[in-house]
């Protein structure tokens, strides 16, 4: 029986005078082309985190676990797509020269690309020594492909250069990349505190005016958020958005009126005071934070002494 032409074709970009040799990518050269494939993937994770962050203030562990399973669902798409289109092989398989076949030569369709690297959360689940196997199982198969009866094979030619490349992305990843982590977490934190600092001050100011009904009442501060609620007030913790209960330990009433949240921001307690103040015969209101997290705070609110 004979197969067509096409169907045992290499990708496009390969020589026809090398067609008839084979082979195959190793463990190392795959490691290699897996690594420059999450460096492309990877700001999209982040992407995608960081949207889900914002819309819901990072707490919901359903919010977490939808993340962690859209970042799922891209990258399974990612290596499906590829896989399956004119080039077998997604970019970080193609910086390297290799490509996906069947065990016949042939091109996968999107459906068997995307099984087969479902088929790679096997791997994973035996601690990656599926992938492992591709240094010493026939034909340098690792155990998703030999569960999808798939080859990686390797253009002809050295990758040497793609090595070094591979050299210095681990160098960039370990030294830059740690710092680009450090800054972008930092920034992450300070977007996301300022924002939930925002929502408290609000959250803390709409109790205001029934603080200050609740006194002219009973001619008395009320001591606790149960009295502020008589006057139509509510507790600043059953108000907020979740951004803000990511900071935001606990607000309670103490002397005079005066609200008082406790704030953790990056490791860093602290407290916002909004208290009343009357001068002369009328009633006003100020704010003031502790000196480590006032940067967070409104403009309004000065430095606590």
């Amino acid at each position: 029986m004979s197969t067509s032409v096409e169907a045992n074709a290499p990708p496009v970009d390969q020589s026809s005078q090398h067609a008839a040799e084979v082979r195959y990518g190793g463990f190392w050269v795959r490691f290699a082309a897996h690594c420059v494939d999450n460096t492309i993937l990877f700001p999209v994770y982040m992407a995608v985190i960081f949207v889900l962050f914002l819309k819901t203030g990072g707490s919901s562990i359903e919010a977490q676990m939808l993340g962690s399973l859209l970042s799922l669902v891209v990258g399974q798409l990612y290596h499906g797509y590829f896989v399956a289109s004119e080039r077998m092989a997604t970019p970080g398989k193609r910086f390297f020269g290799l490509y996906v076949t069947d065990i016949e030569g042939r091109r996968l369709d999107f459906r068997r690309a995307l099984g087969r690297n479902v088929a790679a959360a096997v791997s994973y689940l035996t601690l990656s020594l599926g992938f492992v196997m591709a240094a010493f199982y026939p034909r340098k198969q690792a155990l998703h492909d030999v569960m999808a009866n798939t080859l990686v094979k390797r253009q002809p030619g050295a990758s040497t250069g793609g090595m070094i490349f591979v050299s210095g992305f681990v160098f960039l990843l370990v030294f830059v990349g740690g710092i680009v982590y450090a800054v972008g977490k930092s920034t992450f934190i300070d977007y996301g505190a300022r924002l939930g600092m925002e929502e408290l001050y609000e959250a803390m100011s709409a109790n205001k005016l029934p603080v200050q009904e609740y006194a002219k009442k009973h001619q008395a501060w009320p001591t606790t958020w149960e009295q502020v609620e008589s006057a139509n007030g509510k507790n600043p913790m059953n108000s907020m958005e979740a951004i803000a209960k990511l900071f935001v330990k606990d607000v309670r009433i103490e002397e005079y009126g005066a609200m008082v949240a406790v704030i953790e921001i990056d490791d860093k307690l602290g407290k916002l005071r909004l208290a009343p103040h009357r001068v002369e015969n009328r009633l006003r209101w100020t704010c003031v934070a502790s000196a480590d997290i006032v940067k967070y705070a409104p403009e309004d609110c000065g430095i606590m002494k």
